[in-house]
């Protein structure tokens, strides 16, 4: 951009479920558990006779529909070898992030059993590039993979053994091959969108097959994620966490049938009443989720009225997200408060197993999920199986749940994490305290950084991205556990064939994950304008007609989804207004009792909003850009012309004062400045924030106004890579990452810190890109 005006020289049952299923522990305990190869007597609905015994693999009630004969079913993707690129500039970020993050975030070659942050795929350069969560194509700085190397978040054990920072010329390389990453297509090649009228008329039609039996039908719809161009391997996957899912949240031995009833494959159709479901559970998912009344599918009234809600269509990612956390979970499954009573219902008798020595125990020293050791433990009954995993935050002086314990003494521990199977044969979990109550998560100072978010993991969810397929051993477990790795080998081997059984592949992952943790990870994202145009059921023409209107809530996340990405949260509360602006109809029956999502867990402390008052620009427009952020904070904004020549546009010798006031927003220029900035040439531009709780300068900038009234830094990937080698070259040893990352908090300038010298780690980075014509 050009400066213009001013010359720049040089727990328990709820209420609800008491309702619902008022038998359901005395069923249970009455039929007993069992594993998959045991027929039992599940649990019935309220008021319905107890079901006749099961026979392994047969419905207790006949689906409602018969699956349509053309859909085909999914087949397991194909295994694709790991090729390391040919072109030069991919070739130095292959070696770069195989060197420094393969570790951790590649399947493969992880050192651990299930990758960090639930990703592990990050030597697929062509599939990293085409998520923008991650890698936004052109824009290095507004990319989360560049930026959190950049301020020294990865990886998280550098400075531990076996690992190390990226030198400045390795994140050099990182920089160089985004930059040049050709921008995504607008479209999805060779692929119809999957429309709302489709889905109503399949819908529909599906309802009408199903007769009377039509109100215990409810539908999944994986169409955003189709429209969003995600892959025909992706799509199998999807189908099978929808299918996890619900065979997972059932205590009956049969098949829970979960099949999809469009020509694309992205309705899923599953009926309450196979689960022992009615009408209330599904409006008990639906109250405990970010308010998907909101954008309910627009169905004709005579097919919602065959229906018992009003909202029969969720998508699939929201509800992995809302059913698989806990305590939802725990909810859905009738899990009682208190661990002992879980293992009643599993007809488990501890304390005889223990005092029997038949309770098998084993020892896990180094432990990949806790700073202490762990002890797991193993207790059988003729129909069920319970591993309980006691996990603790390091103590001095206090003894590690791997220290050897008498048989009736529990090892001392934070929290007890439980894998038990259910009647089918698939892996159910709990988490519980010292005092055996029930968590919804496991508290944070009991993990290590790197195995779960700052506010501890979450039970259920957090479980099933290592134990989908059943307990497992560390990849570095000392001879300690050989002793019980049989019997971890064995039921992984009965999960996997009552996998098979309700038709899910054993053994399948996406991105290094089980299928229903990378399904839930897709709507903890933040969304760009291809995914909330696929959700939202417009496309990007419609964006940039609301993002040109005059300026609004609407015009605004218009502007920051074609620009950037926008997180959930954010998105989730602007959305009605947007709707609005596209002309379509949101609804809204209980709009003040509306659930927003909560900020994810792995959001950061500080979260910097940049927008320009355009979308895109022609030369010679003039150019306002807007900043907000949650936290106190001293702010930079640099902007980079498409030569990659960067000039600090704020602070300036016009605002020496940069702090940015939580919640305000900051106009660059400010109403009534003296200079105004314009459009120069055509190309792709960017502006970059930084945001830090100190007032000095950032990266080692200079700022010299009386010489230069905006800050020239020449080449910006240069200056960052120069600034990269001071730091590197002043950095005194530190705590270890793990201790900073527990402890660290917030960005909140005051008078105490304001002008300390702060590490990088410390400050917020994102950028934005436009067009200029």
């Amino acid at each position: 951009m050009d400066i213009s005006g001013a010359q720049q020289p040089l727990r328990g049952f709820p209420a609800w479920m008491r309702r619902l299923v008022p038998g359901l522990c005395g069923a249970i305990l009455a039929g007993g558990l069992g594993h998959a190869a045991v027929a039992q007597t599940a649990p019935s609905p309220a008021g319905a006779a107890p079901s006749a015994t099961l026979t392994p693999g047969a419905s207790e009630v006949a689906p409602a529909t018969t699956p349509a004969a053309s859909v085909a079913p999914d087949e397991p993707p194909k295994p694709r070898p790991l090729i390391a690129p040919t072109e030069a500039r991919a070739a130095k970020a292959f070696s770069v992030l195989e060197k420094h993050c393969a570790r951790c975030h590649q399947a493969g070659k992880l050192d651990r059993v299930a990758p960090s942050a639930n990703f592990g795929n990050i030597l697929r350069l062509d599939d990293l590039a085409r998520l923008p969560s991650l890698v936004r194509p052109g824009n290095p700085d507004g990319s989360r993979l560049y930026t959190q190397v950049v301020r020294g978040l990865m990886p998280v054990d550098a400075g531990e053994e076996g690992g190390a920072a990226p030198t400045p010329d390795e994140v050099a390389a990182l920089r160089d091959w985004i930059v040049n990453l050709p921008p995504p297509t607008a479209h999805c090649p060779g692929r119809t969108p999957v429309t709302g009228r489709q889905i109503g008329e399949a819908i529909t039609a599906t309802l009408e097959q199903a007769g009377t039996a039509a109100a215990s039908l409810r539908f999944v719809s994986l169409a955003h994620l189709y429209n969003a161009c995600h892959d025909d391997a992706d799509m199998v996957g999807w189908r099978q966490a929808v299918r996890a899912i619900f065979n997972g949240l059932s205590w009956r031995e049969a098949l829970i049938s979960v099949e999809p009833i469009d020509p694309a494959r992205t309705i899923l159709k599953v009926d309450l009443r196979e689960l022992g479901w009615v009408a209330g559970h599904w409006e008990r998912i639906l109250q405990s989720g970010a308010n998907p009344m909101l954008r309910a599918l627009a169905l004709p009234e005579a097919t919602v009225a065959k229906l018992e809600t009003k909202v029969p269509v969720v998508r699939g990612d929201w509800l992995a997200d809302t059913v698989m956390k806990a305590p939802l979970y725990y909810e859905l499954m009738g899990l009682p408060e208190l661990g002992t009573e879980v293992a009643k219902i599993l007809q488990i008798d501890a304390e005889s197993l223990r005092r029997t020595t038949k309770a098998v125990r084993g020892a896990i020293r180094p432990s990949e999920f806790s700073d202490a050791g762990r002890m797991i433990e193993r207790l059988t009954a003729p129909k069920s199986t319970l591993w309980l995993g006691y996990t603790a935050a390091r103590r001095p002086g206090v003894r590690e749940p791997a220290d050897p314990v008498p048989p009736l003494v529990l090892p001392p521990h934070d929290a007890a994490l439980a894998l038990f199977t259910l009647p089918n044969g698939l892996p159910g979990f709990y988490v519980t305290n010292p005092r055996s109550q029930r968590l919804d998560r496991v508290p944070a100072a009991a993990h290590r950084p790197s195995s779960g978010p700052a506010k501890g993991v979450q039970a259920a969810l957090g479980c099933v991205s290592c134990h989908a397929g059943g307990p497992v051993l560390p990849v570095r477990a000392t001879s300690a556990v050989a002793g019980i790795g049989s019997l971890v080998a064995a039921d992984r081997e009965r999960i996997a064939t009552a996998q098979q059984r309700v038709g899910l592949f054993p053994g399948m992952t996406m991105d290094g994950v089980a299928p229903v943790a990378a399904l839930a990870r897709q709507f903890g994202l933040p969304l760009d304008a291809r995914r909330a145009t696929a959700e939202l059921e417009t496309d990007e023409s419609g964006l940039q007609v609301v993002a040109h209107a005059q300026d609004s809530d609407a015009s605004r996340l218009a502007r920051r989804l074609l620009q950037a990405d926008v997180p959930r949260a954010q998105f989730e509360r602007a959305v009605p207004q947007l709707l609005a602006a596209l002309g379509a109809k949101a609804l809204q029956p209980d709009a003040e009792g509306a659930i927003y999502p909560e900020a994810r867990d792995d959001e950061p402390a500080a979260v910097l909003e940049v927008v320009t008052d355009k979308p895109s620009y022609a030369v010679g427009d003039s150019v306002v850009v807007s900043v907000t952020t949650n936290v106190d904070c001293h702010l930079t904004l640099v902007s980079i012309d498409a030569r990659g020549r960067g000039t600090v546009i704020f602070p300036s010798d016009f605002e020496h004062s940069n702090l940015l006031v939580a919640g305000r927003a900051l106009r660059v220029p400010g109403e009534g400045a003296p200079y105004r900035f314009r459009a120069r040439e055509p190309g792709r531009e960017t502006v970059v924030a930084n945001c830090s709780p100190s007032a000095l300068p950032v990266d080692g900038m200079k700022h010299d106004f009386e010489r230069q009234r905006f800050t020239d830094l020449g080449n910006y990937g240069s200056f960052l890579t120069q600034a990269l080698q001071r730091q590197q070259a002043a950095a005194k040893p530190s705590a270890p990452r793990g201790a900073q990352r527990h402890g660290r908090t917030a960005m909140k300038a005051s008078a105490g810190t304001a002008n300390r010298a702060v590490s990088p780690e410390e400050i917020a980075r994102t950028a934005i890109t436009f067009e200029v014509r």
